[in-house]
């Protein structure tokens, strides 16, 4: 596997342009109320527009929450988006993907470094240079898919550890946290 592809119906897109800068934090504005509790936002690497549909190749993916603020709904960001062109989807359901078991070089909890930092290590030699972090909602196995509901989609960067191992190193609000490591060709 090298990239994940998306493709969705152009009438999912609620917001389609850059995030803004709104003091210290990046802020997507939302004209209305969402009906939907399933909110991606999408940062892609590459997008098509074909006919009433968008391919998109992801580089990171995830659920917000609108929320309002002075009258106006809002999609709060983290500072580091600002500025990244992003599309906004309100879907009914999870969106669903499936993975060959082969392409998945870890299955399992984001563990805790001695500082409190999240990390995966990979009992591999150094990779590659980047990966897709998959922190699935639920997931169902056979003998050699799985099938997932997407709650986040992150590309992180793997880092040599030691001789035998590499790193992938995470923020705190994931330790404990079930993920699969796709590596990412590109």
């Amino acid at each position: 596997m090298s990239m994940i592809n998306l493709e969705i119906s152009k009438k999912e897109i609620i917001y389609d342009g850059k995030v803004k800068k709104y003091g210290k934090k990046g802020v997507i504005p939302i004209k209305e109320k969402l009906d939907h509790e399933h909110i991606y936002v999408i940062f892609p690497f590459e997008r098509k527009n074909i006919g009433g549909k968008v391919h998109i190749i992801v580089d990171s993916m995830y659920i917000e929450r609108v929320s309002l603020n002075e009258g106006k709904y809002q999609i709060n960001l983290k500072n580091k988006y600002a500025g990244k062109k992003c599309i906004v989807i309100n879907v009914k359901d999870k969106i669903n993907m499936e993975l060959e078991k082969r392409y998945s070089v870890y299955d399992g909890k984001v563990k805790k470094t001695y500082n409190g930092q999240g990390i995966v290590r990979v009992k591999d030699k150094y990779l590659g240079s980047r990966s897709y972090v998959i922190f699935p909602s639920h997931r169902k196995e056979d003998d050699n898919m799985i099938s997932f509901g997407i709650d986040e989609i992150s590309n992180e960067g793997i880092h040599p550890d030691t001789d035998h191992t590499c790193r992938i190193l995470l923020g705190k609000e994931y330790i404990g946290r079930d993920c699969l490591i796709v590596l990412q060709e590109a």
